[in-house]
């Protein structure tokens, strides 16, 4: 998992910071180019299943 989230920092998608709560715990949240890049993955993905129940309509 570690390397899953270091590569995604790597990319500018995510972010890491410290629980202000417990020091060891590090928080992960979304950068606004992760956001970006999650709503497009949304749509195409949207786009997709409308594609393939399009066939199942006929």
């Amino acid at each position: 998992m570690n390397s899953v989230v270091t590569l995604l920092e790597q990319r500018g998608l995510v972010s890491r910071s410290p629980s202000p709560d417990r020091g060891k715990i590090l928080l992960i949240r979304l950068t606004d180019t992760g956001a970006a890049l999650l709503r497009r993955a949304d749509r195409d993905a949207v786009a997709v299943e409308m594609n393939q129940v399009v066939f199942l309509t006929r």
